[in-house]
């Protein structure tokens, strides 16, 4: 009998601390302190619209997500690629937990990144 493999969805106890993440800032700054503040400020911010278009309607979260590619990709996370992932996919009464994961994610990510560069 062939069994349908399904991916656990993503749950609250398993959003990682935005240190796990691992960010060599030096790849994308060359080891300058300023464009590293400049980058993480940016970052922030671009999370931050990410986390506002989570109220939004499903195809602004899109735009936005696709607006920020180069912080997600900077990430390199895959469970947040993942939460996004299943956001998109979901039907209406799954978006408002997925999302709600998601904020909670960036809320992380965003108090790191912060520490990251004082």
């Amino acid at each position: 009998m062939v069994q349908n493999i399904h991916k656990p969805e993503v749950n609250e106890e398993k959003v990682p601390n935005a240190k796990l993440l691992n960010i060599d800032f030096d790849l994308y700054t060359d080891g300058d302190q300023e464009f590293k503040i400049e980058l993480i400020d940016l970052m922030i911010s671009n999370l931050k619209e990410m986390q506002w278009s989570l109220g939004m309607d499903p195809e602004v979260f899109k735009k936005v997500c696709h607006k920020i590619k180069s912080t997600i990709s900077i990430l390199d996370c895959d469970i947040l690629n993942r939460m996004i992932e299943d956001l998109n996919r979901a039907d209406l009464k799954d978006r408002c937990s997925k999302a709600n994961l998601i904020n909670a994610m960036c809320d992380n990510i965003i108090k790191n990144l912060e520490e990251d560069s004082n």
